[in-house]
Parts: structure tokens; sequence; C-alpha cells
């Protein structure tokens, strides 16, 4: 008996998780500015999300294969959402390997802007963009990237994942701002 019912409640978080890690919805060819979101949404309070419920986070991802399409690196744009954590994860999406991280506070904002989680910055602060570049191995970063991550090779999948955890009061689950702008560069910042 304990067995069936064990087994009535993997089946689901099963069939999801299959599903999930054997068609990542964006994981072929990376090129230019993305026509729709590439991010893939998984809200905390949704009972099958594959990283545990909680009501107050949400996940989203982005899955591409590093080796595909004519670029040489990952621009990504957005503005610091208001919430009480954020970070960004890069993970092989396959094996779970987590190969590099900034959390909220380590990322560094645009000129001009300000990091909210920076306790001497207002939290309620209007310019609050920032920048990440996501740079295959060997090639440089641009000469005024302040927040980079260094895409592994030899790793046929990666996962992006963004995480924001419990958004201000009266704000959306991403914490009152869009999801950021993935754009594919060569190293002379020109389109991919």
């Amino acid at each position: 008996m304990k067995t069936l019912q064990m087994a009535k409640t993997l089946l689901p978080v099963i069939l999801i998780l299959s599903v999930f890690l054997s068609n990542p919805a964006h994981a072929e060819l990376v090129q230019g500015t993305f026509a729709q979101s590439p991010w893939t949404a998984f809200p905390g309070d949704f009972r099958l999300t594959p990283a545990f419920p909680d009501t107050c986070s949400r996940y989203d991802t982005f899955v591409f294969k590093p080796d595909s399409g004519d670029f040489d690196l990952l621009k990504v744009t957005g503005q610091f959402p208001h919430a009480r954590y954020f970070s960004f994860n890069l993970y092989d999406y396959f094996y779970a390997t987590d190969f590099a991280a900034l959390a909220d506070i380590e990322i560094q904002p645009d000129t001009g802007h300000i990091n909210p989680f920076d306790p001497d910055q207002r939290r309620d602060a209007e310019d609050r963009s920032y920048t990440l570049y996501l740079v295959k191995e060997g090639v440089p970063a641009p000469a005024d990237a302040k927040n980079v991550m260094v895409l592994p090779a030899g790793v046929e999948t990666l996962g992006l994942f963004l995480r924001v955890y419990r958004p201000d009061q009266g704000y959306d689950s991403l914490g009152g701002v869009a999801l950021p702008v993935i754009e594919a560069l060569k190293a002379d910042l020109s389109s991919g």
C-alpha cells in the first residue's frame, strides 16, 4: 500500500523532471538578440518546481548550448528587483555542476545606477540597472565589464538560473522588473 501511494506521489514529479531535463526549451542555436524571451519560469509556489517549492521565490532559467551559433559572449542586461534576495547561477544543465554564481550584493550596477542590495544605498532607488557578461572560456571580457561569468569549454548544455526570493510588498514575483534581456555578441561587441 505504501509503495503504491509513494508511486502516485512521485510519478508527476518524475514526469515533470524528465520533460524538463530531456527537452531544454532554448538549448538550440544562440544567435543575435532573442525575438521572444528565452527564459523559462518556475514559480516557487508551483508544487512540482524542480528546485523545491517555496511560496516566496521564483526561478527562471535560460538554457543554451555554448558551442552553437556564432558568438563569443552573452550580454545580459536588466534591473535589480525589489526583493529580499536575487542571484545568477551558471550550471551544467544536465549534471547540476555549479560553475559560477553572483549574489545580489556582488553585482556591480551600471554607471550612474545603484545596487539597492548594498546596505549603504536606497532600496527604492529608480536607477537600478546592471549588465552581466557570460564570456566563453579563452575570450577576453569587454574592457568595461564589471560583472563577468566564464562559460566553461567542453560543456554541452548550460543553464543560467535567475533567482528572486521574497519580492517586496506590492511587487510581483519578479520584484517589479522585467526579465533580463540576453544578446549574443562577438568579442568586439558586434552582433553574433
